[in-house]
């Protein structure tokens, strides 16, 4: 017998900043992909304010033996600035899919969880997303610095549980400077 579960097969699309969602869909459908769950990054470029050229570049001095040993080939990639370009394009690219009408029964949208957010607030927004028509959450701690056993996070889990909506969650690295191990962390599924 097999197990419950979830498998993630996914795509980070090349999209363009100004990607209208219905777009978006015209080309999925146009290139005979029957459904999907698109998801819209927040806005989040201010969390970078809480970096540091110096700090990223002292990870990547304390890790660099194993870039080296493991991703010699892609070692221009993880250099520290790059890191964090990679950052500002992501951020940038996707944050303007966020918050759109839901697309219809073959293409669930789903609502990026804001971790900058109090919890009373985080629970007040996750709501409305709910009552607009979203269909489940996402968890992207990482974006956040948080933790996944941070009480925001707990928030996200109390309203779609009362709401009896999907939510999830990602754990692991990130494109850009979350490839590091010091904000790779954030994503840590153990906790």
């Amino acid at each position: 017998m097999i197990p419950h579960c979830v498998i993630d097969a996914h795509v980070h699309l090349p999209i363009k900043p100004r990607l209208e969602p219905s777009q978006l869909l015209r080309i999925l459908e146009g290139s005979g992909i029957g459904g999907a769950v698109i998801l819209g990054l927040p806005s989040v470029r201010d969390m970078l304010d809480r970096l540091k050229l110096e700090h990223i570049e002292s990870e990547y001095r304390r890790v660099k033996h194993l870039i080296y040993k493991h991703a010699y080939e892609i070692k221009e990639h993880m250099r520290p600035e790059h890191l964090y370009l990679n950052v500002i394009d992501l951020l940038t690219r996707y944050g303007e899919l966020c918050d759109h009408e839901p697309a219809g029964e073959n293409y669930v949208i789903l609502a990026a969880a804001d971790l900058r957010l109090k919890p009373e607030e985080l629970a007040e927004r996750l709501e409305a997303l709910a009552y607009m028509g979203f269909r489940g959450f996402k968890i992207i701690s990482t974006l956040f610095f948080k933790y996944l056993d941070d009480e925001t996070v707990h928030t996200v889990f109390e309203v779609a549980e009362a709401r009896g909506l999907p939510l999830v969650i990602h754990t692991g690295c990130d494109p850009g400077i979350w490839e590091l191990p010091r904000y790779c962390r954030y994503g840590d599924p153990s906790r």
